[in-house]
């Protein structure tokens, strides 16, 4: 069963695709889930560090990353999000979904992102990748 957090200070910790990173700073869509996403932005909690979070995501997923971003559950519950501990319903430990499903429509969500990915930026990338 999924928990509200409420620590406001928390850091969520997410991947950027190297697609939605042009010039070294994530694009809005980073911060915006998809429809196969349920309206879910999948994050890491902070107990988790911002390198093993990589890690996780490019070694275990085997998937891309141009580094871990934060946004704290204070800013996601700013931008009219609720973030949630999810790690047990989806098997996933230390997992955290920002959920969207609040916002309402499409502008609000899109608001909502743009909100969270300018609070990343301006708390600049937790974790860079070494050039390969």
């Amino acid at each position: 069963m999924s928990t509200v957090l409420t620590v406001s200070g928390e850091e969520l910790l997410r991947q950027v695709h190297p697609i939605m990173c042009p010039e070294g700073e994530p694009a809005r869509t980073a911060f915006t889930p998809t429809k196969k996403d349920d309206g879910k932005l999948s994050t890491l909690r902070e107990r988790v560090s911002a390198d093993e979070a990589y890690r996780r995501h490019v070694e275990e997923l085997q998937l891309q990353s141009a580094g871990t971003w934060a946004v704290t559950v204070g800013e996601a519950t700013d931008a009219g999000c609720v973030a949630l501990d999810d790690g047990d319903d989806l098997g996933v430990p230390d997992h955290a979904s920002v959920d969207f499903s609040e916002a309402g429509s499409r502008k609000n969500i899109e608001r909502a992102a743009r909100k969270l990915r300018d609070a990343a930026v301006d708390r600049g990338c937790r974790f860079t990748p070494p050039l390969a």
